[in-house]
């Protein structure tokens, strides 16, 4: 792809019917990686990442009243696949050489106030150099979608606050913590138990017994 980009010669095989079938295969192994089954869980751990550092850097400017305009992100076409997955907006191409995904946040002219309900994110996607960018809309989201609602429509790919959990949802949960020396004190009960009764075994007058002929 860079090759083509910048005007450079390809390898003898990478012929038209070649390049057509990796790009197939790319698209189906970028679909398993941001999109079904569980694509909201992957997301958390991927592209969800990078879109919560972009609402936090906007609340953090907001918040401080910084002079912030623009916040720029060098990154590779995989993470812009990765925050297309957790958007919602992959569409089954590779993003080209040199794309660029862009967030706009508005508020209202006229409002005193600078809460999220009087906020707007717009979604621009620039793929190609020669043309203006391309206005995207969050699903269930159409045009300029309100900060809050854009919050809430990306909650599930986005990392909860206390973090990803490292174990799966569908493992069986915990046992309480109450139950847990409960456990231990049977253990020990048990345990003490066995020993007792090993050494009334070994007693010298019990050894004497089993000496004793039948």
């Amino acid at each position: 792809m860079c090759q083509q980009a910048h005007g450079l010669a390809l390898p003898s095989w990478a012929s038209p019917d070649v390049l057509r079938t990796l790009a197939q295969i790319s698209a189906l192994d970028i679909g398993a990686h941001v999109g079904p089954p569980r694509a909201a869980e992957k997301a958390q751990l991927t592209g969800g990442i990078l879109l919560d550092a972009i609402l936090a850097n906007f609340s953090r400017a907001q918040r401080l009243g910084l002079p912030l305009k623009m916040v720029m992100y060098s990154a590779h076409d995989s993470t812009l696949l990765a925050l297309q997955g957790a958007l919602g907006l992959y569409d089954g191409h590779t993003p080209p050489y040199a794309a660029c995904l862009g967030f706009e946040f508005r508020r209202r002219l006229g409002d005193p106030e600078q809460d999220a309900g009087n906020v707007t994110i717009s979604l621009f996607y620039r793929n190609d150099s020669a043309s203006r960018p391309l206005s995207l809309s969050l699903p269930g989201c159409p045009g300029p979608c309100p900060l809050g609602r854009f919050r809430q429509l990306t909650a599930q790919a986005r990392p909860p606050i206390h973090g990803v959990p490292c174990h799966s949802s569908r493992e069986p949960p915990a046992l309480a913590a109450p139950v847990v020396p409960l456990l231990g004190g049977a253990v020990a009960v048990l345990a003490a138990l066995s020993v007792g009764l090993g050494l009334l075994a070994w007693r010298p007058s019990c050894l004497h017994t089993w000496e004793d002929p039948v």
